[in-house]
């Protein structure tokens, strides 16, 4: 498999090279990149974790030269690095990089990228539906099944399904790309991924959306030493295993919206009515739930809300469980320095976790939150006045998570963010966020406090 993942991406450089030639031609006053750097790291379970390699790529004459190396660790010890033998590198595989990364989004995945695996897709989608059932199906569930499956014979409508199953995350796997251009007119160009995805798509670029280009997958491909951290994961083909896990996980939100529909019909509809449910599923959790992740209509398009909400048939327990989520989103997109900060990063998602999942305001954080800040001496009203985290809201921004707090008279608080705790000087260090009720009393010191208060009128941080 490996020598075929080789020819697949050399025919691909082959193919390029007649074109690049006369891009170059046709361009020769645009900017050319001068310097490339690039850092590749994998965390995970092993004994060697994490793996690092680091590359820099800079220009000579009219020929770039490759100097880095990679390193490990041992049971936490670092070991030295190994350096890579400095290598020469073809114009033309910087050029194609440069290309890549200036190129438009790719707003989903192109299925002959996945090819030869997704040539037998529609049989497995067939045979996934006869896994899709329920014991007492309501009128027309099975109607509404077939022309759900006959949409997916669209190639179109394929993509964009098997584009959502790029989203899968595993535990315990932490791969990482980051690639920066520097140009010759000094301008930057910057990519980056955290994938566990085939070809780690998509890729995030500055100032673009997310862009699942394999082109630019086998550009930083080429560029890579045969024994440099996450290379194989930039090859192809796909397998099998790795085009079911797009597939599940793709066609997962459908599937849990179509049940939702067939067993809680009236929560889901009064759900509808209030909020863009964006996704949905009727969930055994302590009782009959269902799971939903909401925005408000107009709202920030990178703000949303989970929650899970107890059932009594098919309709909510306590309808009145809608009004206070409203209240939440209504909240923190009305907060001048939290609207403020979801603008300045409209390719992030900010996330409010309503009653439950690792990260809710529930008594235990906000007890901690008062404490910390009380600590960084800051906001000491909040020990005097209560009601000031009566209807509070806490967001998290990001997967590496900062940690707001919206107070209920519209103040934004940045209040901690995650860090590895070789990066958080002491004087910063700060107990890591208590998830629910059954945390242990004390946590490992995994945070760094930053206290920063946006006042209400302004939205400006306060000194």
């Amino acid at each position: 498999m490996k020598s075929h993942a080789r020819a697949f991406v050399l025919r691909g450089s082959l193919m390029l090279l007649g074109w690049f030639g006369a891009t170059v031609a046709m361009g020769a006053d645009a900017p050319q990149a001068t310097r490339v750097v690039i850092e590749s790291d994998w965390g995970g379970l092993s004994p060697d974790m994490p793996l690092l390699t680091h590359i820099a790529i800079e220009r000579r004459g009219d020929t770039y030269e490759l100097s880095g190396g990679q390193s490990k660790h041992h049971l936490g010890k670092p070991q030295p690095e190994q350096p890579f033998p400095l290598q020469a590198i073809p114009a033309a595989a910087i050029q194609r990089l440069v290309a890549a990364m200036q190129a438009p989004p790719q707003s989903q995945i192109d299925l002959t990228v996945l090819r030869p695996a997704v040539d037998k897709v529609q049989a497995q989608i067939d045979q996934m539906f006869t896994e899709i059932d329920l014991p007492d199906p309501p009128p027309m569930f099975h109607e509404k099944m077939a022309a759900w499956r006959e949409t997916l014979r669209s190639p179109d409508t394929l993509s964009k399904a098997l584009t959502k199953g790029f989203g899968a995350r595993y535990s315990d796997d932490y791969p990482f790309i980051k690639v920066d251009v520097t140009l010759s007119d000094g301008s930057m160009l910057s990519a980056r991924s955290g994938s566990q995805q085939y070809l780690m798509l998509p890729w995030k670029r500055a100032g673009s959306g997310p862009t699942y280009s394999a082109e630019l997958s086998g550009a930083i491909d080429a560029l890579l030493p045969a024994e440099a951290t996450n290379k194989e994961r930039l090859e192809g083909p796909i397998s099998p295993d790795s085009l079911d896990v797009l597939l599940d996980f793709g066609l997962e939100s459908d599937a849990s919206r179509l049940l939702a529909e067939a067993g809680a019909p009236d929560a889901l509809r009064l759900l509808e009515s209030r909020f863009e449910v964006k996704d949905v599923e009727v969930v055994n959790w302590h009782g009959r739930h269902i799971a939903a992740t909401l925005k408000l209509p107009g709202g920030p398009a990178n703000l949303t809300l989970a929650t899970r909400l107890l059932l009594s048939q098919t309709a909510l327990a306590d309808s009145h469980e809608v009004d206070r989520i409203q209240q939440q989103l209504t909240l923190a997109q009305t907060s001048p320095g939290m609207a403020a900060q979801m603008q300045a990063k409209p390719n992030t998602d900010f996330l409010i976790q309503d009653n439950f999942g690792w990260a809710w305001l529930n008594k235990k954080t906000v007890d901690q939150f008062v404490q910390q800040m009380r600590a960084m001496r800051k906001l000491p009203e909040l020990k005097t006045d209560p009601s000031l985290m009566q209807g509070a809201v806490m967001i998290t921004e990001g997967q590496s998570p900062v940690y707001w707090i919206v107070l209920s008279d519209g103040r934004a608080v940045r209040w901690k963010e995650y860090a590895s705790s070789k990066d958080i000087k002491k004087s910063e260090r700060c107990e890591g966020i208590l998830h629910d009720d059954d945390d242990p009393p004390s946590l490992p010191i995994t945070d760094r406090c930053l206290g920063d208060v946006y006042e209400i009128d302004t939205g400006i941080k306060s000194h």
